[in-house]
């Protein structure tokens, strides 16, 4: 498989931040089949793009 470097994946799956990076961030955010994150390093990038958005941190510490 080949891996892409990280300048040749956009950062955000539709280009700009949509409500595809909304939609799929809590599934990425567990782990539920105990998949090795750091297998899917574009994956990690994403996800780790879209965490650190000031409204998803804030989000993410809203309890419930």
């Amino acid at each position: 498989m080949a891996r892409h470097s990280r300048r040749s994946i956009p950062t955000y799956r539709a280009g700009d931040y949509s409500i595809a990076d909304i939609t799929v961030f809590p599934w990425e955010s567990g782990n539920p089949r105990g998949v090795a994150r750091e297998d899917f390093p574009n994956l990690v990038y994403r996800h780790d793009a879209v965490a650190a958005r000031p409204a998803v941190r804030r989000g993410m510490r809203v309890p419930g």
